[in-house]
């Protein structure tokens, strides 16, 4: 039996910008006061951004929120007082202030080079910071020209650079944008991290200047598109909506009710499948819909009296559209039933009827939408286990459907099958409907309740029903209110919670079990955004991006990758915001949007380099490392590629793998000495090279089998050229071996060779590189401990070398000395190799493993090792894969985080030490 739960729905909208604009930064003579920035950018809130106070930014504008987040985050006070100037265009000085500002405004020694920069301009640090990070060199030596104003195509350039000038992915659309033009890998990453869509259908109008308001909407959306905005709570499962539109949910999954095509629990956030451009979301019992940017809705789960609203009672565990439903503005979710709130201010409802929900007039289920009679000037809507009610554009309230205990509030118990007003309740701003209760909040900011109230969920201090509106005691301040199933909370303007009522597995968040008759303070949550509670359990939104819950977690449903109850506020896993992760041998490393790394995992000798050797089993910062682009983890030494083209590494040091002419280990990053110009890196065993800009190679460390390619076997603690290969495109470490590609499709390794990994058709270790053998058309390398894998530009792939656990991929368990094709798998886009399998993401950004299994490594759900390639289950939409030692990463694109395989060290970053055989999320710092 389905269990009947309240639900309603929270909706906290998503600003949506059609932009007509590229990036800007700030204008006037000074940009205003800089202060530091967390990882949902500049330190503003990316939720519920204060008002900005400028007179010349409408309300609703597209900038509007845009700029209320840069205000925020410290990064712009405006051009003068009450003023931002929207229309303004943007310099050159300015947009250096914007970008500094919004990383943080890093303090700068020495000078920038540019005698068109005063040495006490409020630019002047800004533009060091820029040339410091090899993100400008200036217009012409000696000049920055400060004054001059920035155009889309620049700013699109400025801004692909800030972000490590990722690789592009797919074309951009524009017609005037070139394939060839010095921007147009900077547009195509533009488009496809959602931050533009142009001025118009095809074109991107790269020679307009930027106006202040389109830089801080390019600046916004930068930061912000990948942290949740919403949060909603049903019976036992919770879903949360990112700033991007998109949509993840966890708990209880028995009817498909979290929308990922199973019905497996998941103790863990997990996109829901195929769905974007959602703007509000509503769990009911055990099921879920989204309202979309285009005024459709799409339902989930559980669907046997028609609550989905495609009109039939299939159950769904993937989004179905709502039939003939357009032009909505806000859903609600009651426990098994829906209503939607339209343009013209009328609501239509379908689902469970018994009661006289849906409000037409009957009692008949409905499996599409269907009017509610006679109700017009609606504002919002909220829907009870079998009662709805809606606030209205006069501030009153009506309410129709079940009314036992008086949960409709008009002074009766009888039930209405149309709408009823609430007696004697004026002057309202939010309404909630629970299981068989209701709340308002009033413009005074004080909350009244009314319906069952036998766990006190009223919060009037007694435990007795009531047919209309009473107030909560003691309760001031408010700004909104969320009703559940025998517990109530409300969000105070301090940003502080209290909720009342039944408390029995910790869902009020006080630290005990004891029902509260009246309200009572969440413990340890501070600057909340939003909130809401469902059945057993509650959950908020902070303006930081967190998520947390708290109370029953039998299904998982607080996102903590546990199924233990919690007393107090407990953070929902998943660790976001990622653009880049490498798989160690027990630890891994992965850098964050605001260019900062995280490491987790085994910590001997220092490799996570937060200056401990304390083992992490959750994300932890590296010291003093910021401006990094790309990261790459050794067995027992983690090595970071910066902005500027330099290289940084710490932990262990034994071989010279560090590369600072020492031998001694490093708990926080160091300088390679005498290393510039670097655009890739790469880490074996014990030894680590660089792709030079040049095309050359340079390699240090151990080069007892050499592995650093001079034609020695005498290690080298600095960097040291690779003899007789240059023009190369792409590089890669095993554990004793080294390889390289180039331009023309060919391939070269060196080092040891004893399980013929370096392709020569030998096993005749060798010192300098040499042409694998019969293999053309090469695309990139990678290697893995004694075997490398060749990525071939038609999309298939090689493998040669040590086959012991069918890492090869060719069906067999043979060693081949020659590359030899992977069976069964067409159509890859970049492939990784860890110890002794090897994983490769397909075009349609998809990841398949094979090879050594016994940890779970393949992510396949079993421990069998493949010797041809198997796919990682419900993984998808993947945009960078790292194998390690004996586990695999994964990156999606929507910077979302997961491990799988060996946890032995915690290096899953879930917070355990369990071997995972599928995907899990890395828990968010």
């Amino acid at each position: 039996m389905v269990r009947q739960f309240v639900r309603r729905v929270w909706v906290v909208w998503l600003l949506v910008v059609g932009v007509t604009g590229a990036l800007g930064a700030p204008v006037g003579a000074e940009p205003g006061a800089v202060r530091g920035v967390d990882d949902v950018g500049g330190g503003g809130s990316c939720v519920a951004p204060e008002p900005h106070g400028f007179s010349d930014v409408p309300t609703g504008s597209y900038f509007d929120v845009a700029v209320s987040w840069l205000v925020s985050a410290g990064i712009t006070t405006g051009t003068s007082p009450g003023k931002f100037s929207p229309s303004q265009s943007v310099t050159r000085a300015q947009m250096a202030a914007f970008l500094w500002g919004n990383e943080g405004a890093p303090a700068q020694l020495g000078s920038n080079g540019f005698s068109d920069v005063p040495s006490n301009s409020y630019y002047a640090d800004a533009v060091t910071w820029l040339v410091g990070e090899g993100i400008t060199s200036g217009t012409s030596p000696g000049k920055f020209s400060p004054s001059q104003s920035v155009t889309r195509a620049q700013m699109a350039v400025f801004l692909w650079r800030v972000a490590g000038s990722p690789e592009p992915k797919g074309p951009n659309g524009f017609s005037d944008v070139p394939s060839n033009s010095y921007f147009a890998d900077a547009v195509i990453w533009l488009v496809g991290e959602g931050i533009t869509s142009g001025t118009s259908p095809g074109k991107f109008s790269p020679s307009q200047l930027v106006t202040r308001a389109q830089m801080a909407v390019f600046l916004w959306r930068s930061s912000c598109l990948n942290t949740p905005v919403a949060i909603t709570a049903g019976a036992d499962h919770s879903c949360a909506l990112k700033q991007n539109g998109t949509v993840f949910c966890w708990g209880r999954n028995g009817f498909g009710q979290l929308g990922e095509g199973t019905t497996v629990n998941r103790s863990t956030p997990i996109p829901v499948s195929g769905l974007t451009g959602v703007t509000a979301i509503a769990a009911g019992s055990v099921n879920s819909c989204a309202l979309k940017q285009d005024g459709t809705v799409f339902c989930w789960g559980y669907n046997g009296d028609g609550r989905l609203g495609d009109g039939t009672t299939t159950n769904r565990s993937v989004p179905t559209a709502v039939s003939g439903l357009s032009g909505v503005t806000a859903i609600a979710e009651g426990s098994a039933h829906t209503c939607a709130v339209k343009q013209n201010a009328t609501v239509a409802c379908w689902g469970l009827n018994g009661s006289g929900q849906l409000g037409d007039g009957t009692t008949t289920n409905r499996s599409v939408p269907t009017a509610v009679s006679g109700l017009t000037g609606v504002k919002a809507i909220s829907a009870g286990s079998d009662h709805t009610c809606a606030l209205k554009q006069n501030a009153t309230v009506v309410c129709w459907g079940s009314n036992s205990n008086g949960r409709l509030g008009d002074g009766t118990t009888t039930d209405r099958k149309t709408p009823t007003p609430v007696s004697g309740l004026t002057g309202v701003t939010t309404i909630a409907a629970g299981k068989s209760h209701s709340c308002a909040v009033k413009q005074d900011a004080t909350v009244a309740c009314w319906g069952y109230n036998g766990n006190s969920q009223l919060g009037d201090g007694t435990a007795t029903n009531r047919s209309t509106p009473t107030p909560v005691l003691g309760l001031t301040a408010v700004k909104a209110v969320t009703a559940g199933e025998a517990h109530s909370c409300a969000l105070k303007q301090d940003g502080t919670l209290r909720c009342w009522g039944a408390n029995g597995d910790g869902r009020l968040g006080d630290g005990t079990t004891t029902n509260r008759l009246t309200p009572y303070p969440v413990i340890g949550l501070p600057d909340v955004a939003a909130v809401d509670v469902g059945g057993s359990h509650s959950c908020a939104l902070r303006h930081n991006g967190t998520t947390w819950c708290w109370g029953a977690n039998g299904d998982g449903q607080l996102g903590d990758s546990t199924t233990t109850s919690r007393l107090t506020a407990t953070q929902v896993s998943g660790l976001t915001g990622v653009i880049a992760i490498s798989a160690g041998s027990e630890h891994t490393c992965a850098v964050k949007q605001n260019r900062t790394v995280v490491c987790w995992g085994e910590n001997g000798s220092g490799r996570l380099g937060d200056g401990t050797t304390a083992d992490r089993l959750t994300p932890t910062l590296v010291t003093g490392l910021t401006g990094v682009t790309a990261i790459i983890a050794g067995r027992e030494y983690s090595c970071a590629l910066k902005r500027n083209g330099t290289v940084a590494c710490w932990g262990d040091n034994s071989f010279g793998q560090l590369g600072d002419g020492t031998t001694t280990n490093r708990l926080t990053p160091t300088l390679v000495t005498g290393l510039t110009g670097v655009t890739a890196i790469t880490a074996g065993s014990d030894h680590a090279c660089a792709l030079k800009q040049n095309g050359n190679v340079d390699c240090w460390g151990n080069n007892s089998f050499g592995q650093l390619g001079d034609g020695t076997t005498t290690q080298k603690k600095t960097p040291t050229p690779v003899t007789g290969i240059s023009g190369v495109s792409g590089i890669d470490a095993g554990v004793r071996h080294s390889c390289a590609s180039k331009p023309n499709g060919v391939a070269a390794c060196w080092g040891y060779n004893g399980s013929g990994q370096v392709g020569d058709g030998t096993t005749t270790n060798r010192l300098t590189p040499t042409l694998v053998t019969g293999i053309a058309g090469v695309a990139s390398i990678t290697s893995g401990s004694s075997y490398s894998c060749a990525l071939k530009q038609n999309g298939n792939v090689d493998c040669w070398g040590n086959n012991a656990y069918g890492q090869l991929g060719d069906g067999t368990t043979t060693n081949r000395p020659t590359p030899a094709p992977v069976t069964g798998i067409a159509g890859v886009a970049s492939i990784t190799a860890g110890g002794s399998h090897e994983c490769a993401i397909k075009q349609d950004a998809t990841v398949g493993c094979w090879g050594y299994n016994y940890n779970g490594q393949l992510g396949d759900g079993t421990t069998t090792d493949r010797t041809t390639p198997t796919a990682v289950p419900w993984l998808d939409g993947v945009t960078d894969v790292a194998a390690g030692g004996t586990y695999s990463c994964a990156l999606q694109k929507n910077s979302t985080a997961y491990c799988w395989g060996s946890n032995s060290s915690g290096q899953l970053g879930d917070g355990s030490m369990i071997d995972r055989v599928t995907p899990t999320p890395v828990v968010r710092l």
